[in-house]
Order: structure tokens, then sequence, then C-alpha cells
């Protein structure tokens, strides 16, 4: 499994004459990256379908931007981080059984710093909603704003 914090460390030396302008572009890298170590067609990761039907998150937004058709943008990598965070249990558990079927080790505390160190400003936020408890009206709340999450209510 990818070690996410590795990888950010191998960019910033990679683009440290031209750093200041690349911070950007590093973070970002490292959330699409992130999120491409366990979405896919691959064996051991959840298909763009199954993302998409546990986060709720609409599928050609998934594949649009893991293809990198469309920016990831900052409202976009936020509520991502929501979902995930609210979805993790879910993520996690069928991760850990594509693993097992396939006789390998799921290592879910790496899974879980990958996860705080892709998208980790987000994360603290969305954290911060979970432990006053809205975190799941404020996903629900986003629904009925946003194009990016499917709304079975409609």
């Amino acid at each position: 499994m990818l070690d996410l914090e590795k990888y950010r460390q191998k960019l910033i030396l990679e683009n440290y004459d031209f750093l200041e302008s690349k911070v950007d572009w590093i973070f970002k890298h490292c959330n699409i990256k992130f999120l491409d170590s366990f979405i896919g067609d691959e064996m051991d990761k959840l298909s763009l379908v199954q993302f998409s039907e546990i986060t709720r998150i609409k599928y050609s937004e998934v594949s649009n931007v893991l293809k990198g058709k469309v920016k990831f943008k900052d409202s976009q990598q936020f509520i991502w981080s929501c979902c995930i965070l609210f979805h993790f249990d879910e993520i996690v558990g069928i991760l850990n059984t594509k693993y097992v079927l396939m006789d390998k080790s799921f290592d879910r505390e790496l899974f879980e710093k990958n996860f705080e160190q892709s998208l980790s400003g987000y994360v603290g936020f969305a954290k911060d909603l979970k432990r006053v408890g809205e975190l799941e009206q404020y996903i629900e709340e986003f629904k009925r704003l946003s194009y990016l999450i499917k709304d079975d209510t409609k």
C-alpha cells in the first residue's frame, strides 16, 4: 500500500526549486494519488461504482476527477473528505475483505494515515463536524445544495 507521506516528500524534493509555485499542485496531486490508491479497476480496490454508491458522490464526478478530466476543486475535496470520513468503517471493511480474498494484509493504520495526510485540512474540519454531531447533517445539507452528491429523494 502507498505511504502518502513518503510520496509527498519525494514530490517536494523533486520540485524543491519551484516549491513555492508547486505547493497547491503537490497537495492536489497527493489527494488524487490517495484516491487512486483505493479506487479503481484492480481487485484490491473499490470500483468507481462502489465508491459512488457508498459515499453518494455521483459516479460521473468520481470518474472525471480520477481521470483528470476536471480539476479537483477545494470544495469537492472538502465534501469528499466528509463523505469518506462518514463512511470510513464501511470503506475499510470492504477493502479489508478484498485484501483477505486475495490473501493479502490490509493495513488500516496506513490507510487512515494516508487519508489524514492527503486531505488533512479538510479531514480535521470534518472530524470537528463529527465530534459535534453535525457531520451527517452537513452532508445532507450539501446534498440539497450541490450537484456532486446523489440525492435519492428526487
